[in-house]
């Protein structure tokens, strides 16, 4: 039996498994395909973010699945759905009390992991998510500034 490189490098490459994920938001791609490793920080990896892009609040080990859309939020999103009072939800246009209970029980049940799971709570679906996700973060985004006296 001989051993054929050209032939075992084929059926590698046949095996790898590619998925394709669509992006919003602070981005400069609407869509990015990863090889092999699918997690956020593979993507991050990948992508060309906007200088207004805020990160703060995702986790790089995050497992993204094919077909799936991630929102970038922008740096100037001033709530967060991961800290958000009530009174601040009930800011955005379109959010209720009821909406807003549900934000808060779904949170205390487990972090928002993405703008997306918003989509997981009973009363929200793509129409309201899009209308809602611009003015929201998962976490806020602060600059530290350094102040060396002479």
């Amino acid at each position: 039996m001989s051993f054929n490189p050209s032939k075992q490098k084929i059926e590698e490459n046949t095996s790898a498994k590619i998925i394709h994920i669509y992006l919003a938001g602070e981005v400069l791609e609407e869509e990015v395909t990863l090889e092999n490793e699918f997690t956020l920080k593979a993507l991050l990896e990948k992508v060309h973010l906007t200088p207004l892009a805020n990160l703060q609040g995702f986790d790089e080990n995050l497992v993204l699945e094919d077909e799936s859309t991630l929102y970038i939020p922008s740096m100037n999103a001033q709530i967060s759905l991961n800290h958000a009072s009530k009174e601040a939800l009930l800011q955005i246009k379109g959010i209720g009390p009821a909406t807003a209970d549900a934000i808060l029980s779904y949170r205390q049940e487990q972090p928002f992991k993405t703008i997306e799971d918003l989509m997981n709570i009973k009363g929200i679906g793509l129409k309201k998510y899009l209308k809602f996700r611009e003015f929201l973060c998962l976490s806020f985004f602060y600059l530290y500034f350094v102040v060396h006296v002479c």
